[in-house]
């Protein structure tokens, strides 16, 4: 950059400090976890992503980090490994293989994460019921509620914990867990289970050991909950072009043209996060 071109980067009332774009200091890693098959769709979208970054000046894209595995929250954490250890980008972006995502997606979510957010999640339908990658805590331990796609707003929105579909997360965070947490990053967590009386009681000491039962929280909503013990928030937003590849392509672009998914997708639901509630890539939220 030519010295006369930083005068557009000088915020008045800083003392004239640089104020550098996110995107002129980001590199991205791309990593996918590939629990089952990888969808045509999505393996479209990644030649489309490297040929758009190849054409840049100055790409955004520098590493791309396969993981092929059954168990989808070994494959993440094994992916925030490699990022961690073998390479030097600042971000890293999880797209799960069943998604299609636009050539733009890096710049897109390093704009919409500025300089303050650093994690951050493209929102998609997970299928009924879960009508969005944003979740929020209740009063259990374990037991989230799936957030209303009118919650998510096109800028973000502050909530408890999102789904990995398309998830940017900063070396910061990845850093700040390492140091509290160990290498723990995307595995799953097992809390207490207190909306069953028996082994509420059990857990306040009122109950024998055996009666105490446990939540597994999968691996996408721990590494939130990980991020917001070691200081950081999380956001998700709606981002235009994503299409989660169920049965039927599902898209929050599809909202306002389709009545009965309107429907489908307005409801808010409860439920605990638990094992089984996962999905032919390997279980979670994605």
């Amino acid at each position: 950059m030519k010295p006369k071109e930083f005068s557009r980067f000088m915020r008045p009332g800083n003392g004239n400090r640089l104020i550098v774009p996110p995107h002129l200091e980001a590199k991205v890693a791309l990593g996918y976890p590939a629990g089952g098959g990888v969808t045509m769709a999505f393996h479209e979208s990644v030649l489309r992503l490297q040929l758009y970054e190849l054409a840049k000046r100055q790409p955004l894209l520098w590493h791309r980090l396969p993981q092929q595995g059954l168990y989808v929250g070994l494959n993440r954490n094994r992916i925030a490994q490699k990022f961690w250890r073998e390479t030097g980008a600042n971000w890293l972006l999880q797209i799960d293989t069943d998604v299609e995502f636009p050539p733009t997606i890096c710049e897109t979510l390093i704009d919409l994460a500025g300089h303050d957010k650093k994690v951050i999640a493209a929102s998609v339908p997970l299928g009924v019921p879960y009508p969005s990658c944003g979740w929020e805590k209740t009063g259990d331990p374990g037991i989230f509620r799936c957030m209303r796609p009118d919650e998510i707003l096109a800028g973000g929105t502050k909530t408890d914990a999102a789904a990995t579909a398309v998830f940017m997360v900063h070396r910061q965070v990845i850093d700040a867990i390492a140091d509290a947490m160990g290498q723990s990053w995307f595995l799953s967590k097992l809390v207490p289970r207190l909306d069953a009386p028996s082994s509420a009681a059990a857990w306040g000491e009122a109950g024998p050991m055996r009666d105490r039962e446990f939540v597994e929280i999968q691996e996408d909503l721990a590494f939130c909950l990980r991020a917001g013990e070691v200081g950081f928030d999380v956001w998700v937003a709606k981002v235009s072009g994503l299409k989660h590849y169920k049965t039927l392509p599902m898209s929050h672009d599809y909202e306002t043209e389709d009545e009965d998914v309107r429907a489908t997708q307005a409801a808010a639901v409860v439920v605990p996060w638990a094992s089984g509630s996962g999905n032919g890539n390997g279980g979670g939220a994605a």
